[in-house]
């Protein structure tokens, strides 16, 4: 499937079983912690390849696509804007503030 696809699965995966997907901050925070789970199990068993992590990986995608077909945006469209933006930017290393 496209992300495309994948988006506008998850999204009426997720409407056909009763999660109405229209509180912005609250996807949000549901991406978040999903992050901290990765984060969780990855300090369990460390780097490598890990299904509990794997599957942690999936679901911050599975819920950024929920949020994206919500939202419509087409977040295929996105990610190749940005991934050819970052294709121009310069090696940067170190020195960045947060």
């Amino acid at each position: 499937m496209t992300i495309r696809e994948w988006c506008a699965a998850a999204q009426a995966n997720s409407l056909a079983h009763g999660f109405t997907n229209d509180h912005i901050p609250t996807a949000l925070m549901l991406i978040v912690t999903e992050a901290a789970e990765a984060m969780e199990r990855w300090r369990e068993v460390g780097p490598g390849n890990d299904d509990v992590f794997a599957s942690e990986l999936a679901d911050i995608c599975l819920r950024t696509f929920i949020l994206a077909e919500a939202l419509g945006i087409d977040l295929e469209a996105a990610i190749e804007a940005k991934h050819a933006r970052n294709l121009t930017r310069p090696y940067l290393h170190g020195g960045k503030l947060a």
